[in-house]
């Protein structure tokens, strides 16, 4: 193939816009659903042409030619007319025209911009008659091409409309930007009075596209017909003279055509692939886009794949990151379920009178009323206690629950806390390289009903 960049270049081109479609879609947007389906006609048209005459000037599809000729001067009309009904929306919804839309309003806007940028176009492609002075072109490596007779008529029929739709899309994105200063500071919270589906950052985002696609098309639409003015006007005798001979079809290889013609001829062809890469470029990299990349890769991988997409998430867990720096888990107490039993047990008799000491498995244990809990240490829980005071601690506990008992004798702690605090079970976070005594049990904030401080001793 001898320029394979143009076939790859359109039918990427027409992949590339049917990627803003589902939500666009969704929005009920005619201005943009038309952009979509012309651009991607067109370049399928163009990648489909550029394979067919790869090197040739022969005439093997004539129906084709008919059919694509015109669909390529319906789409010269269609794209000026889209960008200026999108404009035109914009400029309607920031303005204090009209409150709200409400459902008769937006069927009625669907109804006007599909006449308009479908039915306007297809007038056209049927006006282009009157100046087809015959069939159509095929041009090496570029296929099939509109002729129109260049006269008067001819640029009344098909490069004046163009210019004119971009003007007029010009005025209402002037207007739309105008409405957008103005209320600059509350636009938003306008945005959602008059139309909630469209936000701050996709009212810029539509203007900015419609306004560069339309500056884009008409400077090549301008530069079209400065080319073909250069060669001078031709008269409009009758129309027995202009249709004379209008079954012809014209040939032209690379070898018989100026290099100019030739460098011109390119321009005018990745103009349409050039428009559906800008118009990518706009919605391609949106939120809406991400999130159906989301659901496009989540379907593969589901379906495709066969893996699981569920997110295994930790979310909510009460257990202390790992991931803060110096924060380490040091220890963790076991205590069995008997203590825990036993411990509940003590709690509750503790409400009640003082019972006498017994004995149980040879193990002397002092009356549940007795017992006061130890002052609350908070650097004790983090596991960042002194070591003559953990060792201090922890040494009176374990004597004191394998000696005999008097009740004036209890652990006593150099902490001090205003209020008394439970025994539970916790887990020992420390920052420190030493751990607190395995065989001491932290403290923490109480889990059931605290102790009363102004219970009876005895």
């Amino acid at each position: 193939m001898q320029y394979p960049s143009l076939p790859v270049g359109a039918f990427l081109a027409a992949a590339l816009v049917l990627v803003p479609l589902p939500w666009h879609w969704r929005a009920r947007n005619i201005g943009t659903l038309s952009i979509i389906t012309w651009l991607f006609v067109v370049n399928i048209i163009y990648g489909i042409n550029a394979i067919v005459w790869n090197t040739n000037v022969d005439n093997p599809a004539p129906v084709w030619c008919d059919i694509t000729t015109k669909l390529i001067i319906g789409a010269n009309i269609a794209l000026p007319l889209a960008t200026m009904c999108v404009c035109k929306h914009l400029e309607l919804v920031s303005s204090n025209r009209q409150g709200r839309f409400d459902h008769v309003d937006k069927r009625r806007r669907i109804i006007f911009d599909a006449v308009i940028c479908f039915g306007i176009p297809l007038i056209f492609m049927a006006l282009h008659y009157i100046v087809q002075g015959h069939r159509y072109d095929i041009v090496e490596n570029f296929g099939c091409q509109p002729t129109t007779y260049f006269s008067i008529e001819g640029i009344i029929i098909v490069w004046l409309p163009p210019l004119v739709f971009a003007t007029a899309t010009l005025i209402y994105a002037a207007l739309a930007l105008y409405h957008f200063v103005c209320r600059r500071m509350n636009f938003a919270a306008h945005l959602q009075n008059t139309s909630p589906a469209l936000t701050t950052r996709r009212y810029l985002r539509l203007m900015a596209m419609a306004v560069t696609e339309i500056v884009w098309g008409t400077a090549l639409t301008a530069f079209n017909l400065y080319n073909n003015a250069g060669s001078g006007l031709r008269p409009w005798i009758s129309w027995q003279n202009v249709h004379s001979d209008w079954l012809r079809v014209d040939l032209f290889a690379f070898i018989e055509l100026p290099p100019s013609f030739i460098k011109s001829m390119f321009l005018l062809w990745w103009a349409m692939p050039a428009s559906a890469y800008i118009f990518f470029l706009f919605f391609g990299f949106s939120d809406e886009a991400r999130r159906e990349y989301g659901k496009i890769i989540k379907a593969f991988r589901k379906h495709v794949l066969r893996q699981s997409t569920k997110d295994v998430s930790f979310h909510g867990s009460n257990l202390p990151s790992a991931r803060h720096r110096g924060l380490k888990i040091t220890h963790i107490p076991l205590v069995s379920l008997a203590d825990d039993k036993k411990l509940s047990n003590e709690r509750s008799s503790s409400r009640s009178t003082p019972i006498p000491f017994k004995k149980f498995n040879h193990v002397t244990f002092p009356n549940a009323s007795d017992i006061l809990p130890p002052k609350y240490a908070p650097d004790i829980e983090a596991g960042l206690s002194d070591d003559s005071h953990s060792d201090q601690m922890s040494d009176s506990l374990v004597s004191w629950g394998h000696s005999s008992h008097q009740p004036s004798q209890r652990p006593s702690l150099s902490y001090d806390c205003p209020h008394p605090r439970a025994l539970t079970t916790s887990i020992v976070v420390g920052a420190g390289p030493k751990p607190s005594h395995p065989y001491v049990r932290p403290w923490s904030p109480p889990t059931v009903l605290p102790f009363r401080s102004d219970r009876s001793t005895s």
